[in-house]
Parts: C-alpha cells; structure tokens; sequence
C-alpha cells in the first residue's frame, strides 16, 4: 500500500510538471492579447501552483483537484469557500498588492481547462 502511494505522489508529481510548462505558455500567450495583460502576469504563479497541488497532497486525487481549482478563486483575491476538502487558501495572509483579476475571467478558464 505504501509503494502504491509512492508511486501516486511521483505520478502526479511528473504530470504537473508535464502540466506546468503547457500551461505557463498557454498563459503568456494569451497574456500577449489585448485586454489579457493580467493573463500574463499571472502565468508564474499559476504554474507554481501545479506543482505545489501535487507535491502537497500525498498522492490524494481529489485533493489535487480542490487544490487546482482553487486558483480560480486566488486569483481574484477570494481565498475561502474552494471545497469541502480544501476550504481556504494554506498561506498566510496576504502582505503585498497584487494586481487581481476579474472574477470570472473566461480566458483563465479557457486556459485552464475549466468550463464553468
């Protein structure tokens, strides 16, 4: 049982870095469009955010899932309400300005595979 953990945290470990470069360039390009700057300027901190879903999960699908979705939430300064498995954000209050999103942005959906 052990082993089968291991073997699902590396998994999802190599797909999010797989993941993570698609997604940063899907993101930086958008971000070059009109009107989608903040795109842009999001697409590091997305693609960090990959990896951390998978790397804090221990090997638990669900879990990477609630955390990745939550992203939708971040980026437009909501950090509570993301799932039942992961309700708010893991830092800390937030000290620095950040130049949030509109909610609802349907090209960070679009880009991030999310439809709703």
């Amino acid at each position: 049982m052990l082993l089968q953990i291991e073997v699902l945290t590396y998994f999802h470990l190599a797909l999010s870095l797989l993941y993570f470069s698609g997604v940063f360039k899907k993101l930086v390009n958008a971000g070059k469009k009109k009107g989608s700057e903040k795109t842009k300027a999001w697409a590091q901190s997305v693609s960090n955010h990959i990896y951390w879903c998978a790397a804090t999960s221990d090997g638990d699908g669900e879990l990477v899932k609630q955390k990745w979705l939550s992203i939708l939430n971040h980026v437009v300064d909501i950090h509570e309400g993301h799932g039942e498995r992961f309700p708010h954000c893991a830092h800390d209050e937030l000290q620095e300005e950040r130049d949030w999103m509109e909610k609802g942005n349907v090209i960070l959906k679009k880009e991030l595979g999310h439809s709703t």
